[in-house]
């Protein structure tokens, strides 16, 4: 989890971002929802639908020019990967499955290649620095929710394997995508993105490299980590593999990407503006003046 020191200084950037409008800036507030998905070793795809999940969140943009603009954001998304589906039939009968929560903080750039002031749409790319955390689990036959760190399924965490540390739940990451933004009106804009995260963790599915040995893993965490760490023998008879058999693929780190649409609230003036919403007489106009909104809690 993202520690309480951590926590306070992202409440107070937003803080910060939200009495920006006062210097006759304009600024917005964004709505996010649409899917997400991951790639890696239980799902080799680098984009598609399948077993995609529920993606959202809020956040606040803030613009620096006509083409130009910061934004921070919170998502909440969820991830998962099923060997069911592989195409290589030795990865399906691998018979390996993880579902994630991901709660996601990040602040991007983002250009867009157009001027929004003087068109109403606009193409954009964005790239930036994110926090994550996620907490991989899968359910076991009896349908109990298991999560997968704990166990140390590839030996992770257990002195004998001391090059094999265990991976942290919060991490960093590097958003980057791109999008189309469309303005409706002086208040709102809707926009469409696809958003990807470089990850530095192979673990997000907590698969990753070898078998570790059956019985220093059950010495170290018991008969549940052999039998989570190990599935193929749920679809035919079949032993433990011996240690340092092939689990997955240390070759490349994970990622999860977003899909996702945007419905914007627009706030103070137009950048350059002066506070008449047009800076310098071309381009839409947007209302003097207009009060930034007070929330509650």
């Amino acid at each position: 989890m993202l520690n309480q020191v951590t926590v306070k200084n992202l409440l107070l950037f937003f803080c910060t971002l939200l009495f920006i409008p006062a210097f006759a800036q304009q600024s917005s507030i964004d709505f996010i929802g649409g899917i997400s998905n991951y790639h890696g070793d239980l799902q080799p795809r680098p984009y598609t639908f399948k077993l995609s999940k529920l993606a959202y969140g809020a956040g606040i943009s803030h613009q620096l020019g006509s083409q130009l603009s910061v934004r921070a954001s919170f998502i909440f998304a969820k991830v998962e990967g099923d060997d069911k589906f592989q195409k290589d039939q030795n990865l399906k009968s691998r018979n390996l499955r993880f579902f994630s929560q991901i709660k996601e903080f990040n602040i991007n750039l983002q250009y867009n290649l157009m001027d929004i002031y003087t068109r109403k749409f606009t193409p954009y790319v964005f790239a930036g620095i994110g926090v994550f955390h996620f907490d991989p689990y899968i359910f076991d036959n009896l349908d109990n929710k298991v999560y997968l760190r704990p166990l140390s399924t590839e030996g992770q965490g257990i002195p004998q394997y001391l090059n094999r540390k265990n991976y942290k739940l919060t991490q960093l990451n590097v958003p980057f995508g791109a999008g189309i933004r469309y303005s409706l009106n002086e208040q709102f804009d809707v926009g469409f993105e696809i958003g990807y995260r470089k990850l530095f963790t192979d673990y997000l599915d907590d698969v990753s490299k070898t078998y570790a040995d059956y019985f220093t893993l059950k010495g170290a965490r018991g008969q549940q980590a052999i039998n989570i760490a190990f599935r193929a023998d749920e679809l035919q008879p079949q032993s433990y593999p011996s240690g340092g058999t092939q689990r997955g693929d240390p070759r490349y780190n994970d990622w999860y990407y977003l899909t996702t649409f945007t419905l914007s609230y627009k706030f103070g003036a137009e950048p350059f503006s002066n506070g008449t919403g047009n800076g310098g007489g071309v381009g839409k106009k947007f209302k003097r003046g207009t009060a930034c909104p007070s929330a509650k809690f």
